[in-house]
C-alpha cells in the first residue's frame, strides 16, 4: 500500500499539488488586511455620497467640508433615515455584491485576489453572507452609524455617552478578531466562524503534472 502511494506521489506530483491547494485555501494575513482597508475606505466613500446629497437637501447649501459627510450635522429628524440608508448601502456592498455580481468578492477582495466561500470550500449562500455581515455589524463594527448597537443607543435611545463606550468595546472585539485571523491556519475571523465561511485565494491550482517529482 505504501509503495502505491509513493508511486502516485511521484507520478502526479501530489506533494506539490497539496501545497498549492493548502495555500489557495488560506488567504494570507496581508491579503485579508489589505482587502479590509480597501473595502473600508470604499464603503466610506460610497456611503458619503447619499449623506452629502441629504445634507444639501436639508440645509439648502453645501457648507464646510467637515460638515458635508457627517451624519451628526444633519437635522435631528434626518439622521436616522440617513443611517438606515447607509446601512442598506453597506449591506448591498457586503451581501448583494459578492453573491449576485462578483462571486464571493467585494471590490477590495477582487482587487487583492481573494474571495469568500463556505468552510468546506463550496460557494457561500445568501444566508452565509447575511449572517456574516450581521455578525460584523453586531460584534465588530466600531462606528456608531454602522454598528447595530451604535444605532440603537446613539440614534434611537439618544444615549450618546453609552454609545461611545459600546463602540470602544466593539473596537476591542475587532482587534481580537483580527488577531484570531492572523493566528489560525485558515485565516478565519470571528464572523467567519459564526457564519461558517472562510476567505481563500482565487488563483486556481494548475492541472496535474504527469512527470516525476523532483527528488
Amino acid at each position: 500500500m505504501g509503495t502505491i502511494k509513493n508511486i502516485e506521489k511521484k507520478l502526479f506530483n501530489l506533494d506539490r499539488l497539496e501545497e498549492r491547494e493548502r495555500k489557495r485555501n488560506a488567504s494570507g494575513r496581508f491579503n485579508r488586511f489589505g482587502a479590509y482597508f480597501l473595502d473600508h475606505y470604499l464603503q466610506i466613500l460610497i456611503s458619503s455620497i447619499p449623506v452629502f446629497i441629504l445634507w444639501i437637501i436639508a440645509n439648502q447649501s453645501i457648507g464646510s467640508n467637515e460638515q458635508i459627510a457627517n451624519i451628526d450635522t444633519l437635522p435631528a429628524n434626518w439622521q436616522l433615515p440617513a443611517v438606515i440608508l447607509v446601512i442598506l448601502i453597506m449591506m448591498a456592498y457586503n451581501i448583494i455584491l459578492p453573491y449576485y455580481i462578483y462571486e464571493g468578492q467585494t471590490f477590495g477582495k477582487k482587487l487583492i485576489g481573494i474571495k469568500i466561500v463556505k468552510k468546506n470550500g463550496e460557494k457561500a449562500s445568501l444566508l452565509n453572507y447575511f449572517i456574516r455581515y450581521l455578525s460584523i455589524m453586531t460584534l465588530e463594527a466600531n462606528t456608531y452609524f454602522s454598528a447595530i448597537g451604535g444605532v440603537l443607543f446613539y440614534f434611537l435611545a439618544k444615549q450618546f455617552e453609552f454609545a461611545m463606550k459600546w463602540n470602544n468595546a466593539l473596537a476591542i472585539i475587532f482587534v481580537l478578531s483580527a488577531i484570531l485571523a492572523a493566528l489560525n491556519k485558515e485565516r478565519r475571523s470571528i464572523h467567519d466562524f459564526i457564519s461558517g465561511t472562510k476567505v481563500i485565494n482565487v488563483k486556481e491550482t494548475k492541472d496535474v503534472e504527469f512527470f516525476p517529482a523532483a527528488e
